[in-house]
C-alpha cells in the first residue's frame, strides 16, 4: 500500500502504493460495479477519488527487533500464541467457543464462490491461529461471537500482500458465508496507512463493515472485522452480533500491544 489516497463507495484506500491487483479493483469500482456503501469519510474528506496524501509526521514507527522475529513455523506459532488474547481478556462473560483454536498450519481463503475455507498455509506465511470466544447476550439477545486472528508471515512483503488481498475480497464478494449456516452481506472496506489522515497506531489498518446472519442467531446483526499489520505480523478480529462498538476496536489494541511487546 503506499502514498495514494482514494475514498470511493464501497472501499477506501490510504496506503503506500498499489499492487496491480488492487489498481484493477479500484477502476472496477469507480467504474459503477460496486453498489455497497462505503463508511463515513473522515474529516475533510468529500468522499471522491483525492489526490496524493503524504505522511504526517506522526506516522507509526515501530520496527520489530530482528533478532526476535521467527525464522521458523515453530517460533511463528509460539509467538502467535503470545499474542492472542485468552477469551476473558475481551471483558465479562467472554468464554472459548467450541472449537476454541485453528490449526496454525492453515489459515482462512476465501474460494470462488465467496465461501470461507481452511486451507494449508501458502510459501511466505509461517503462522495463522485463530482463537473463538463468545459472550451471552444481553435482554435476550444472541451471543456476541468474536474471533481472533494472529497470522505471521516471513517477510513483510508477504504480510502487506495480505492487507491488499483483504481490501480487494470485500469488493469481490460484498457478500460471503463464513461457515455452515453463517453469512456476512453488504461487506465495506476502509484502509488506511502509518501517517496518512490520522493513522498512527500501525503500518496498515482495514476495517469492513457489514450485516451478519446466523441459522442459530438469526440477524442481520452488526459485523465488523478490523486488522492491523505490524511489520511481518498481522492481526485481526472478527465481531459478530450486538456488540459495543468498542469491543473490536479495544481486542485490536490490546494485541497489537503484545506484538510490540513481544518483538521490541
Amino acid at each position: 500500500m503506499s502514498v495514494l489516497g482514494v475514498s470511493v463507495p464501497g472501499m477506501s484506500v490510504l496506503g503506500r502504493g498499489l499492487t496491480a491487483g488492487l489498481a484493477v479493483a479500484l477502476s472496477l469500482t469507480l467504474g459503477g460495479c460496486s453498489g455497497s456503501e462505503g463508511p463515513p469519510p473522515a474529516a475533510g474528506d468529500d468522499g471522491a477519488v483525492n489526490g496524493t496524501a503524504s505522511p504526517s509526521a506522526d506516522g507509526y514507527d515501530f520496527a520489530a527487533d530482528p533478532a526476535k522475529l521467527p525464522r521458523d513455523a515453530a517460533g511463528a506459532r509460539a509467538l502467535a500464541a503470545v499474542i492472542a488474547p485468552d477469551p476473558a481478556a475481551l471483558g465479562d462473560g467472554f468464554v472459548a467457543a467450541t472449537p476454541y483454536e485453528s490449526d496454525p498450519g492453515t489459515w482462512a481463503v476465501l474460494d470462488d464462490a465467496c465461501a470461507w475455507q481452511r486451507e494449508p498455509l501458502p510459501d511466505g506465511v509461517l503462522s495463522s491461529l485463530s482463537r473463538y470466544a463468545e459472550a451471552p447476550g444481553a435482554d435476550g439477545e444472541p451471543p456476541v461471537r468474536v474471533t481472533l486472528v494472529v497470522t505471521v508471515h516471513a517477510s513483510v512483503e508477504s504480510a502487506d500482500r495480505e492487507v491488499t488481498t483483504t481490501l480487494e475480497e470485500a469488493l469481490r464478494c460484498p457478500d460471503q458465508q463464513l461457515g455452515r449456516g453463517e453469512y456476512v452481506t453488504g461487506l465495506s472496506s476502509f484502509g488506511s496507512a502509518a501517517g496518512v489522515r490520522g493513522q498512527n497506531s500501525a503500518d496498515d489498518h482495514v476495517v469492513e463493515t457489514g450485516q451478519y446472519t446466523s441459522d442459530a442467531d438469526g440477524g442481520p446483526h452488526p459485523y465488523t472485522w478490523a486488522v492491523d499489520r505490524i511489520g511481518s505480523v498481522i492481526v485481526g478480529v472478527s465481531v459478530r452480533g450486538p456488540a459495543d462498538e468498542a469491543l473490536a476496536t479495544d481486542a485490536l489494541a490490546g494485541m497489537r500491544s503484545r506484538v510490540e511487546e513481544a518483538l521490541g
